[in-house]
């Protein structure tokens, strides 16, 4: 996962480990968002590390980059392509290659089972990575990209 992007509290993985018992139940008799962020501000915990997302953000602009000087495949090529894997961006319409990427959005989804279904609570970009652009040999200048447009309110 990318926790280490993700400076608010927030229950992980091995928070229930940690948590034991009671945060299992509490977990399990949670029926409401407000549950949910109850228990993120009574046990959560803030796993950023400014170093771990500094090696990130190279990684994704050294790979975006590279992508996006890439030429794209003529449309008779287009069969042809790396297996799927999570840094591939294989598949029909993941990366149509018109414009060149720009921003990079990471964003955590929160959900939760309230007994009957699925339930997404929150959806909020957490991390943006701008990749600059370029241009024989020199980088463009930034865009003004603000993630946070993407901010989606479920309560």
């Amino acid at each position: 996962t990318l926790a280490f992007l993700a400076e608010d509290p927030h229950l992980g993985h091995s928070q229930f480990f940690r948590g034991g018992r009671p945060t299992i139940d509490a977990l399990m008799n949670a029926s409401t968002a407000e549950d949910i962020w109850a228990l993120e501000n009574e046990v959560g915990i803030g796993t950023f590390d400014e170093d771990r997302t500094a090696r990130f953000e190279d990684f994704i602009r050294d790979f975006v980059s590279r992508k996006n000087q890439s030429d794209p495949k003529p449309p008779a090529l287009r069969f042809l392509q790396a297996p799927y894997q999570i840094w591939s961006l294989t598949g029909p319409d993941m990366y149509a290659h018109e414009e060149s990427l720009r921003t990079i959005c990471v964003i955590q989804t929160t959900s939760f089972y309230n007994g009957q279904a699925v339930a997404t609570i929150r959806r909020v970009p957490i991390h943006q990575i701008d990749i600059p652009i370029m241009q024989e040999g020199v980088a463009t200048p930034d865009l003004e990209t603000d993630c946070s447009v993407l901010d989606q309110d479920f309560s």
